[in-house]
């Protein structure tokens, strides 16, 4: 099977800084996701179209602390997205928008994803 390796680097933070009071409240009650995404060598250019257009529109979110998108070095067709909201509501509020609809619609059946949803303790 030949695969394409295509680099991506999602490293930015979110560009919309939470406010003062955001950013207090999510060093106190920050919540993370991590969501390891694998996919086929045939559905991953279509993908990477869809981490594109998810991971610049949830970075202008209120409440988004934090969206970066990493390729695995030994599986390029693996992916983990590192997420930091400020609370269930802004997670809640993502999971609503029409960006992550459009995502969830675009990635459907052309991906195996695991989510871990933890909050921070220390």
């Amino acid at each position: 099977m030949s695969a394409i390796c295509l680099t991506l680097s999602f490293t930015a933070a979110c560009t919309v800084s939470p406010s003062a009071k955001e950013s207090a409240t999510a060093k106190k009650t920050g919540l993370v996701i991590i969501a390891h995404i694998t996919t086929t060598a045939e559905h991953q250019v279509d993908i990477e179209k869809a981490f594109q257009a998810v991971v610049a529109a949830t970075r202008q979110e209120t409440g988004c602390v934090s969206y970066v998108l990493y390729q695995h070095n030994d599986n390029p067709l693996k992916y983990t997205f590192v997420e930091e909201w400020t609370s269930q509501a802004a997670i809640d509020t993502h999971h609503n928008s029409a960006h992550y609809k459009a995502f969830t619609a675009a990635t459907g059946g052309k991906i195996e994803v695991e989510v871990y949803v933890m909050k921070k303790k220390y």
